[in-house]
């Protein structure tokens, strides 16, 4: 079923959600964000649901918030987009299922922070990696990055606004599997160009992939194939995967969607948007 820019299939206890807009980097639209919330939900209240793999169309994973149509939205209307994707993340990262990503391309912004708050985060060797959010002043994701990465890196990445590639993004341990490929059926890389927060002009990703033996991940009909470990369910229940889930992560989710408002509601955040896109285009 597709609807919003979404994909959502499911086979054999897998959910997956496909970020289905290549043409314009899979970056999130409000549309989007909902659609992705509304399939997170669906799949934790499915109790036949074990895991719930997030992946992409086309050559990049997510290229960040979508700032299409930005002249006509008020920084009010910005902020309320900004909360709505704070609440995704804190859905995905409190989720009482097995979560997973699978990311190749551009992998930056709001996409990044998708991709960290995931228990299992698989990228191909052409993925790369940014933060660009507090160049136009918005906390967003920061502290769930520090929880995978280390507080410093964290802060660097965040005040630089420096790429990772995704063999960095290995030894920092903001990815868990680094496969040579990740490959359709079609022998295509799972991952168009966007006018997107985050995207630089004239940065392109290597185009299709060929999947290698084992260190590929095949997708056939949205299922996972070839080495995806997590198509069998967890080895612990349901109730204990959501326990141990509740154990290892303190509950922030009020004090993350103050940091973000408390940024985001700054006087001059569609302005600070538009500089930077202005920026990034030059």
């Amino acid at each position: 079923m597709r609807d919003r820019g979404l994909l959502v299939t499911t086979h054999e206890g897998v959910r997956t959600l496909v970020l289905s807009r290549p043409e314009r980097g899979n970056a999130l639209s409000a549309d989007m964000v909902e659609a992705l919330l509304d399939g997170a939900l669906d799949a934790y209240s499915n109790p036949q649901i074990h895991t719930l793999v997030i992946r992409a169309e086309g050559k990049h994973f997510c290229t960040g918030f979508d700032v299409s149509g930005l002249e006509t939205q008020s920084d009010g209307d910005l902020l309320q987009r900004f909360v709505r994707i704070e609440t995704l993340l804190a859905t995905i990262w409190h989720a009482p299922i097995r979560t997973v990503a699978i990311a190749d391309g551009r992998v930056w912004g709001a996409g990044a922070d998708l991709f960290a708050t995931c228990d299992i985060r698989v990228a191909g060797q052409g993925a790369n990696f940014r933060f660009p959010g507090a160049a136009f002043g918005l906390v967003l994701g920061t502290r769930r990055l520090a929880e995978r990465i280390g507080v410093d890196h964290a802060r660097q990445c965040a005040v630089s606004g420096l790429r990772l590639d995704a063999a960095k993004a290995t030894e920092l341990g903001l990815v868990t599997d680094l496969v040579e490929s990740l490959a359709t059926e079609a022998g295509e890389a799972v991952g168009g160009p966007a006018e997107a927060v985050g995207a630089q002009p004239g940065n392109t990703v290597g185009s299709a992939a060929e999947a290698v033996g084992a260190q590929a991940v095949g997708i056939k009909d949205g299922a996972m194939v070839g080495s995806a470990f997590w198509a069998t369910a967890p080895s612990v229940d349901r109730p204990t995967l959501e326990q141990l889930h509740q154990a290892t992560r303190a509950d922030h989710r009020d004090a993350d969607l103050a940091s973000l408002v408390r940024s985001a509601s700054r006087p001059g955040l569609k302005e600070r948007l538009v500089r930077y896109r202005a920026g990034q285009r030059a």
